[in-house]
């Protein structure tokens, strides 16, 4: 089972990743919990972030991968220089309002949105693919099925 979120809802993702519950997080510009260390026990994490955030205080990507290399966990961890806040998300506003979204750092930025989002597919089918045969097919099961020569 797979878990992402975006903004306060990575927040929220980030609090249940250790829970044992989850096999992938995707944590995009999330606020790390307060008690971060308790992410060494976190299933395998893929989170992005913009280094010009303003919600997310600078170093969260940084810190998020500490705690993180601290208990082994399988993780993709990226800061976009260039963006900030939301930057994977495209409102759809009319485009006089867009301007409000640039000022308050929500702007949607296409090279960095679609990289977070291969990152994400990448990270999730590495930990959510199943073998062609579904799951829980042992390969001594495989080999009892398969044809006499």
């Amino acid at each position: 089972i797979g878990l992402m979120g975006f903004c306060m809802g990575a927040g929220f993702v980030l609090q249940l990743s250790p829970q044992g519950l989850f096999d992938v997080a995707a944590a995009h510009y999330g606020l790390a919990p307060k008690n971060i260390d308790a992410l060494v026990r976190s299933c395998p994490v893929v989170a992005s972030y913009g280094a010009k955030d303003r919600i997310v205080k600078q170093g969260s990507a940084s810190a998020l991968d500490s705690v993180l290399a601290k208990g082994s966990v399988d993780r993709d961890i990226k800061e976009y220089p260039h963006v900030g806040h939301s930057f994977m998300n495209r409102s759809g506003i009319p485009a006089p309002f867009t301007i409000v979204e640039t000022l308050a750092g929500f702007a949607y930025s296409e090279p960095e949105a679609e990289d977070a989002w291969q990152r994400t597919f990448a990270f999730f089918h590495k930990h959510l693919a199943q073998p062609s045969d579904g799951p829980g097919v042992s390969e001594q099961e495989r080999a009892n099925d398969a044809p006499a020569d």
